[in-house]
């Protein structure tokens, strides 16, 4: 048979594959091949750019984009692809094993919605601009690109014995390039036949398998951080330029935490009901067995959620020194979830999660945010009898006035319904309702309560008779009635208890200091306009022995507010939480 172009088409048709002569993939091949790639600026849109500068985290707000021609396979994006330092990272790795003399394999964990689809069509893009022979394998066909054009087919027609003259027809040996879609994975080529990149969610069974037996060398797809979410939404064809999209994207944020997929739905209500609906549906040994899988791992991962659903946990990359992927709650809200849902039984589950168990860096706000909702879910459960180790105590500042306050335990741990609120909004006074700060832009405010002094002026049946405060009434009275005098003069009336309200500040504070911004005071400041005879407090909870450093309290606010320190009985104890009781006990403590 001839060695020309038209004789190594033919051959190449014995292995089921047949040119591509149009289409995305042919047009990649004559984009890509051997080209080097052109990158273009993304600069966010103008009115996302005005919404988002104040926040000075947010900046720069100019990310770089490749544009492809996988249109179709890229739809959401009509083909483009945003270049990410994690996607430049693996890429780098990837090409560095391939470029061997042996087999050596890649194996690329990406959780669901993580964005494993782009990252393979990146690599992809690269390995043909240089001149990489690679074959693709995308669960439904399977991709030759090599230096005759692209060619396509269902399979792949080559085994052990005719891998030699494969690779003489197509002038070297090629990569191979697997994108799992779902479960399927029929399409793959032997094992040890050519290097592989493969792509996989960790919790797969082919994953699994591949890591188990072939001893590839492991990488993990970290999330991209929430600033580059944002830069992200701006390639998705069905996200606009207008500050509402702006607003719902960053609730999706708020809600699911930075999946991917799951932030760029900009459907924050089916998020939320589908996050209720999954954890309301976890048992008290479901929970269990989560808080106790969730370990960094190097092995499958059997914590994340199958399917495309909201999940609960984030999978993030951590080195030990080798990559792997450590479990994390995936938002605050999440926990707000679990909190409503399970309760203070349910939130102390997950203490056994090692995000919370061991102190890592750049993974604290799992243990951050259990901390808080426990010290919630405390204080709105009603006690016959004060927390044990708990100890409210009045804090003077430098120049602060000695006058003591009013406020007492009685007034924060009350059975109260827990709800979340904006604080930009009207609250209106409601002892009965715990509110959580919604969105904590940050520190100076996670929660408000509301009380009354008549709360802790008696205990629990202490309440008096109706026929004994009848008779204490008449003797009271006296006998002859006497003239009123009536005084002219104005006189500041002291208020009665019943009309007294207090509005109690709450900052909670695992293992950090307090944080009081000028943007968290000026949030203040509204809500004490809003009711100038109220009586504020600000209370800091921290965990039991904390030390508080009251320094960080500006001078003009001293005087305006009552301080207060709250040390709780939800604890540390070799990286974990406690909770002390007289009935329960942890077997870690």
């Amino acid at each position: 048979m001839s060695d020309g172009p038209g004789g190594k088409e033919a051959q190449l048709g014995g292995y089921g594959l047949i040119r591509v002569v149009e289409g995305e993939h042919s047009d990649a091949w004559k984009a890509f091949w051997g080209v080097d790639i052109q990158l273009q600026e993304e600069a966010m849109w103008k009115q996302w750019s005005d919404a988002l500068r104040p926040l000075k985290r947010n900046a720069p707000l100019v990310d770089l984009a490749k544009a492809t021609p996988w249109k179709v396979s890229l739809a959401r994006t009509d083909g483009r692809i945003m270049v990410s330092d994690e996607y430049e990272r693996l890429e780098a790795r990837t090409a560095d094993y391939t470029r061997g003399s042996g087999c050596d394999d890649s194996v690329i964990a990406g959780q669901s919605g993580s964005g494993r689809s782009y990252l393979s069509h990146f690599i992809l893009a690269h390995a043909l601009s240089r001149r990489q022979n690679i074959i693709f394998f995308t669960g439904k066909h399977v991709v030759l690109f090599c230096p005759l054009g692209a060619y396509s087919g269902e399979a792949l027609n080559v085994d052990l014995s005719s891998c030699s003259d494969f690779c003489g027809i197509i002038e070297g040996r090629p990569v191979v390039l697997v994108d799992v879609d779902k479960e399927r994975d029929t399409f793959g080529p032997p094992e040890m036949m050519f290097s592989s990149i493969r792509v996989y969610p960790p919790n797969s069974h082919h994953y699994e398998r591949w890591i188990g037996s072939n001893g590839s060398n492991r990488l993990v797809l970290d999330p991209l951080p929430a600033r580059s979410v944002v830069s992200a939404a701006t390639l998705q064809c069905h996200i606009k330029a207008t500050t509402q999209c702006l607003q719902q994207l960053m609730t999706c944020l708020r809600v699911a935490g930075i999946n991917l997929r799951s932030s760029l739905s900009l459907d924050s209500s089916t998020l939320r009901s589908e996050l209720r609906e999954y954890i309301s549906g976890l048992t008290t040994k479901s929970l269990a067995e989560f808080a106790n899988r969730a370990r960094l791992s190097r092995s499958q991962v059997k914590v994340a959620r199958p399917g495309e659903g909201p999940d609960i946990v984030l999978l993030r990359r951590e080195m030990t020194p080798a990559e792997a992927c450590l479990p994390v709650i995936a938002s605050r809200h999440i926990l707000g979830e679990i909190s409503t849902s399970h309760g203070f039984a349910g939130l102390s589950i997950l203490k056994n999660m090692e995000a919370v168990r061991r102190t890592l860096d750049g993974f604290l706000d799992t243990r951050t945010w259990l901390f808080e909702h426990l010290c919630h879910a405390l204080l709105s459960s009603e006690s016959p009898e004060p927390l044990p180790g708990t100890t409210l105590s009045q804090c003077f500042p430098d120049g602060a006035s000695k006058r003591k306050g009013a406020l007492k335990m009685a007034h924060l741990c009350v059975s109260r319904t827990l709800e979340t609120f904006d604080v930009r909004a009207m609250c209106p006074f409601d002892p009965e309702i715990y509110h959580i700060v919604e969105t904590l832009a940050d520190g100076t405010l996670h929660a408000l309560l509301h009380a009354r002094p008549h709360q802790a002026s008696r205990k629990p049946g202490d309440r008096v008779a109706p026929a004994v405060a009848a008779d204490q009434t008449r003797k009271l009275r006296p006998r002859v009635r006497t003239a009123e005098v009536v005084d002219d003069r104005l006189t500041k009336r002291r208020k009665l208890p019943a009309d007294r309200r207090f509005i109690i500040f709450m900052q909670i504070i695992c293992g950090t200091s307090p944080e009081l911004t000028n943007d968290g005071l000026r949030q203040l400041e509204d809500i004490m306009l809003r009711d100038a005879d109220a009586e504020y407090y600000y209370v800091f909870v921290t965990a039991k022995e904390a030390v508080l450093d009251l320094s960080i309290i500006p001078p003009h606010w001293i005087n305006r507010l009552k301080w207060y320190h709250l040390s709780m009985d939800v604890t540390v104890d070799g990286g974990h939480f406690i909770h002390v009781s007289d009935d329960s006990s942890d077997e870690d403590a």
